[in-house]
Order: structure tokens, then sequence, then C-alpha cells
């Protein structure tokens, strides 16, 4: 008889991990919820147009009291004409003494001199007026053009990502804005220091910055020095950058006192409370498990913060 053929070996179990196979790429940085550089370009527009208006209203003020002003003058000097006539009328009907006849003619005389030193000034007061006025427009018309060009500039620039959130915006020089920053913490101008920074969306010249405010300065201040706006572009970039380099615990100091100065009623962050902070919520929870494990105490605390806050925060929306 034929001999069976051997039975073929057994195919080999799937290897648990592949070392073969090429390794993926990993997945890209989401969005950051809150684009500061779009913010605060609508804001210095909406500035500006506040200073456009106010500047309107002041002339119009102006203008207002200079013509009020002048026909007061103009009624109580022909008011004034109208009594010494009156009177030197009936000084004459009942031939008085020819004294007080001279001295009402000579205070008619003063007051129609008066009035016309108001008619050869009056030109000169207009002529200032209408100069001031003109200045006026010119610097509105610039204020409107910065508006429009800053309109123009948010409308075209993309939006910023965490992809490219180190990059900071070609304009303006790193070395150029630590030195500006360093200069403002200096000068005591905390908010304007760490603003600055974080307008350039690089987590380098923000830790530059707070490292030159010094947290013990402004820790024990009531309130915080920095605006809300201030704050929550603090707590976006630290609180989503925290494993990136080894400043971790440098970061969660500040991110912990940006956390709990945030005001989430203050109608100039409120619409973007929530989305920041649970955002941050998500890093922190997806933080390297080594990270956690050292800074477990203090990421816990934040981790509850933020979800109190933000959760507060949504449901007031």
């Amino acid at each position: 008889p034929t001999p069976a053929a051997p039975a073929p070996p057994p195919a080999p179990a799937a290897l648990a991990f592949d070392v073969a196979a090429a390794p993926t790429s990993p997945p890209a940085p989401a969005a950051l919820a809150f684009d500061v550089a779009a913010f605060a370009a609508e804001a210095k527009a909406e500035a500006a147009a506040a200073a456009v208006s106010a500047v309107r209203t002041v002339t119009a003020t102006v203008t207002q009291l200079v013509d009020a002003s002048l026909a007061r003058a103009a009624a109580a000097q022909e008011a004034s004409t109208r009594s010494i006539a009156t009177q030197l009328d009936r000084i004459a009907a009942a031939d008085a003494d020819a004294p007080r006849a001279r001295a009402a003619a000579m205070r008619l005389g003063a007051m129609e001199g008066s009035g016309v030193a108001i008619k050869q000034v009056l030109p000169e007061v207009l002529a200032r007026v209408d100069a001031l006025e003109k200045k006026i427009d010119v610097r509105v018309d610039a204020l409107e053009k910065k508006i429009d060009a800053i309109l123009a500039a948010t409308a075209s620039a993309p939006p910023a990502s965490a992809a490219t959130a180190s990059e900071p915006p070609a304009a303006t020089s790193s070395t150029d804005v630590r030195t500006r920053c360093r200069m403002l913490a200096s000068s005591g101008d905390y908010d304007s220091a760490v603003y600055r920074a974080v307008e350039q969306s690089d987590v380098d010249v923000l830790l530059y910055a707070l490292d030159a405010v010094g947290i013990d300065k402004v820790r024990t201040m009531s309130p915080l020095p920095f605006g809300q706006l201030t704050l929550l572009c603090l707590v976006q970039q630290l609180g989503t950058t925290l494993a990136r380099d080894d400043a971790v615990d440098f970061k969660l100091e500040w991110l912990q006192l940006a956390v709990l100065g945030l005001d989430a009623s203050n109608p100039r962050i409120a619409d973007h409370v929530p989305a920041v902070l649970l955002q941050v919520k998500a890093c922190m929870e997806g933080l390297p498990a080594a990270v956690t494990a050292r800074h477990r105490e203090r990421i816990s605390l934040l981790v509850h913060v933020c979800q109190s806050i933000g959760s507060s925060a949504t449901r007031r929306a």
C-alpha cells in the first residue's frame, strides 16, 4: 500500500506584535478649543471701534458746548443792550439830570463795544473748533483703516491649532517678544507680560514670561493681577502642553493658580470657558502614567476643578 502523505506543519500563531510592520505615525494633536490670536484681533477691532465712537461723541459734545456758550453770550448781550436802551429812554422822557444819562450812555457804549469784541473773537473761536474737528476726523479715519485691516487679517488668518502652537508669528522674533515680556514684568505690568506671551502661541515664550513674573510675587495678590482673558489663555496653553517637556511642576503650579482665578461668568470669556476647561481636563486624563504618578494629587484636583467649573459654565450657557 502507498504510504500516507505527511501532514503539513501547523501554521505559526499570530504574533502579538509584528516587528516587521511599519510603525504608525502618532495621531495629529487636536485643534485648540480657543483661538487666542483671532480673539485678540477681534478684541482690538472692537476697542478701535469704541475709540472711534468716543472721539465722535467728544467732537459732538465740544461743538454743542461752544454753540451753546456763544448763544448764551449773544442772548445776554442783547438783553443787556435792550435794558440800558430802555433806561436811557426813560431818563430822556423824564428829563433827568445829565450825569445819570451820561452814565447810562457810557454803559450802553461799553456793552456795544463788548458785543463788537465778541463778534470779532467769534470767527477765531469757530476756526479753532473747525480745526479741532478736522484733526479728530483725521484720527477717526486712521482708526477706521486700522479696524478694516484688523478685520481683514482676522478673516484671512487660518485657525490656530496645537500642531502649529509652537511656531511664533514670523513678524516678531521670539527674542524680541521675550525681551518685551521681561521689561513688562519688571515694570509690574504682569498682565501685559503674560498676555503678550500667550498671543505668540509659543509655550516656550510663555514659560519665559511666567518665570520673569514669578509666581511667588502674584499668588498672594487679591485679585490676581491678570485679566480673565489672560487667565483663560494661560489655562489652555499650559493644560494642553503638560507632557511636552520637563517643566511639568512649573506648569501645574501656574495652571492651578490660573484655573482657580477664572471667573466663568465673565462675559468676555463665558462662551469659551466650557470648551477650554473640558479640553484641558481631557489632556490631563490622557497624560502618561509616569507623569500622572508623580503629580497625582495636583492633577486629580485640577481635573475635578475643570470638570466642576466647565459643567457649571455649560449649564449657565
